[in-house]
């Protein structure tokens, strides 16, 4: 396997940094040194192998046709460098240098879980994840409804039994709209061309609702909040931005099947596609045995399925 930025050698590759930055400098670490989020490991000497097991980790579920995720654990004692690692990846990832890995789409989110069993809740856990992908919180949900409005698109014009209509209905005005190349641009393209686009886009997926739902794994209420993303109309977008981050969520069963949608979005818009959580500090918890059961089994058996 080809070596690269990611999964290099450390030792030789950091060489120099160490020789200037650490050896040769008599305050080296002027902040704690215990890796944070605030505090990204720049390097991680002598972790090639676990470094080596997480991306191979990540190729694995990218070209699962399953399309589902795989359990990683890092365990070890106190101080023995397991958030080093996690956030050393997190941050390669983050920054754009994870280019060797043999994926269309990576996503990554760190959580940091408080020492607390009561946080050990899907809703929590939903709504960190959805607060650290993309580049912020907000911008996040109308990306991913932006993405989704043309990938839907995509499906509709393509289904023998719909695509006749598709064309008549929006033919003129999508082949304008699919020229958008982000969010800002296709919602403008909406604003001029096709103002009522989004109303009669949900109003065809209702019509249509028993084809399309066998296409796509979401369910109508979250396919029509996503196509609200794109809405001409602020407060409908506003609402719909809402409740992609969970500011409307009641339960933990509504939270999880967020969590669902989310996931099978995604997967939906990448054919080869890995979503990176990371879930540090979990050994500082110590819940009653069936909170902690039912967190996991949620993971491990409806979002996850341990490597093998």
């Amino acid at each position: 396997m080809k070596q690269s930025q990611f999964y290099e050698s450390e030792n030789s590759r950091y060489q120099d940094y160490i020789n200037q930055a650490i050896l040769t400098n008599p305050n080296p670490f002027p902040r704690n040194p215990v890796a944070s989020k605030d505090n990204l490991p720049q390097f991680c000497l002598g972790r090639t192998e676990e470094i080596g097991i997480i991306k191979n980790a990540i190729e694995r579920v990218s070209n699962d046709p399953g399309n589902k995720s795989a359990w990683i654990p890092i365990n070890g004692d106190g101080g023995t460098g397991k958030s080093t690692i996690a956030l050393y990846v997190y941050n390669k990832i983050g920054s754009g240098e994870s280019s060797d890995l043999d994926v269309d789409n990576l996503e990554t989110a760190y959580i940091n879980i408080p020492a607390d069993p009561r946080y050990l809740k899907i809703q929590f856990l939903y709504k960190k994840i959805i607060e650290d992908l993309g580049k912020s919180p907000e911008s996040y949900p109308y990306q991913l409804g932006f993405k989704f409005v043309k990938r839907i698109c995509e499906i509709l014009s393509n289904l023998d039994e719909i695509k006749d209509e598709f064309d008549r209905k929006f033919g003129n005005s999508w082949v304008k709209l699919s020229l958008s190349t982000n969010f800002t641009d296709f919602l403008m393209n909406i604003k001029k061309q096709a103002p009522k686009f989004s109303i009669e886009l949900i109003e065809f997926i209702n019509e249509y609702d028993f084809l399309i739902q066998s296409e796509i794994k979401l369910n109508l209420e979250y396919i029509q909040t996503l196509v609200q993303l794109c809405s001409d109309d602020k407060k409908n977008r506003r609402k719909a931005c809402e409740l992609i981050l969970g500011n409307y969520l009641k339960d933990e069963q509504q939270a999880r099947q967020l969590m669902e949608n989310l996931i099978n979005t995604i997967n939906l818009l990448f054919n080869r596609n890995c979503i990176l959580i990371i879930m540090d500090n979990l050994e500082n918890l110590n819940p009653d045995k069936k909170t902690f059961k039912d967190f996991f089994l949620f993971f491990l058996f409806q979002i996850c399925k341990p490597l093998s």
